[in-house]
């Protein structure tokens, strides 16, 4: 009950206090996706016919049970997560497959009867389309050209659904991450943050990506590019006085730069292949004294933007992807330390 209770004011919450934070794109987005499926059912029971075959009719009353059930399943399990409207959207589109095949098959079924060998040609077409739908899926994974910049997995319970605790916390983590981007000029227009509700097959609650025209890094973006990585943490716990195991993908992709970053004597001797243990430990000082003074500053950063992160975290909880234009209003906002690197890009 104090979970319905909770869903139902963040419901309202989400439709009365806070709709004046969502764009008017992503509000008729939103509106036109409803639409399109409110009319997948009504065409559906518009065109609905009763099979004659007693074995399809009773088929149909079968499909009907078992596909109510199913999408009362997953509706409820998203309510009790405390995720309703997740869960209605749910309900809405699973009714819509329900009816849909229902009336496909109402329609069909009769004529299929009387003539197998065309059901066996339409089985046929759907095992091939399927086949040739996973080829391309599986190969078009190793040819992406958005890099994703960031991700943000925070350390959770086997589960199929994140929590609003997880959620909270990567939208936390991705904001830190967007916030740093401030500091571009001009600010990237293909920016995309994403704070997710579901786990997909990257295993990440969130991202933060974009795409860089130059193969080459000069000193002040590799010192920018590194504080990127770490901002997630940081604004994690700036955010919730926490801190996940997410960022173990972000910690890796630093020490990759910072690697290359002190072999360039950017810090003074730094060995690029140590052959005993005093040159492996003078690089670990030498990692470790970098990886302090960042996350010091960092903090400095967070802590003078605490209410610009908060924003646009409880922002990103709300709309879970924000791209571009939406960003640049929070981006105005954030102020600098005076050692804070700052990006010109041409």
């Amino acid at each position: 009950m104090n979970q319905l209770s909770s869903s139902f004011r963040e419901l309202l919450n989400l439709l009365f206090t806070n709709i004046t934070r969502i764009s008017i794109p992503t509000i008729l987005g939103q509106l036109v996706k409803v639409l399109c499926v409110c009319f997948v059912i009504w065409f559906s029971l518009s065109h609905y016919r009763e099979p004659v075959n007693e074995l399809a009719r009773t088929s149909l009353t079968l499909l009907t049970f078992s596909g109510t059930i199913i999408c009362m399943y997953y509706s409820f399990s998203k309510i009790f997560s405390e995720d309703l409207l997740r869960g209605a959207w749910a309900a809405l589109c699973g009714l819509a497959v329900l009816v849909a095949i229902k009336s496909f098959v109402g329609n069909t079924i009769d004529e299929l009867i009387r003539h197998p060998e065309i059901l066996a040609a339409m089985s046929a077409v759907c095992v091939a389309s399927f086949i040739i739908q996973r080829v391309c899926a599986n190969i078009s994974k190793g040819f992406e050209t958005s890099k994703e910049v960031a991700y943000g997995i925070p350390a959770t319970r086997i589960v199929k659904h994140p929590t609003r605790q997880d959620r909270v916390v990567t939208a936390a983590h991705e904001a830190g991450h967007a916030l740093v981007c401030a500091a571009l000029n001009p600010y990237p227009i293909n920016i995309q943050v994403e704070a997710k509700y579901f786990r997909d097959e990257t295993n990440s609650l969130g991202s933060v990506s974009m795409e860089w025209e130059h193969l080459l890094v000069d000193k002040t973006f590799a010192e920018w590019d590194m504080l990127r990585f770490l901002a997630g943490s940081v604004g994690e716990r700036s955010f919730t006085g926490r801190e996940s195991l997410g960022a173990a993908g972000d910690t890796f992709q630093w020490r990759t730069i910072a690697t290359a970053y002190l072999s360039c004597m950017s810090r003074g001797i730094f060995f690029q292949n140590p052959e005993n243990r005093l040159e492996l430990e003078h690089n670990e000082h030498m990692l470790m004294d970098l990886y302090s003074e960042q996350i010091a500053l960092l903090e400095t950063f967070f802590e003078i933007n605490a209410q610009v992160h908060r924003n646009l975290t409880e922002n990103l909880l709300e709309k879970r992807l924000m791209t571009g234009r939406e960003l640049y209003v929070y981006f105005d906002e954030v102020q600098f330390p005076e050692s804070f690197p700052r990006c010109t890009m041409p």
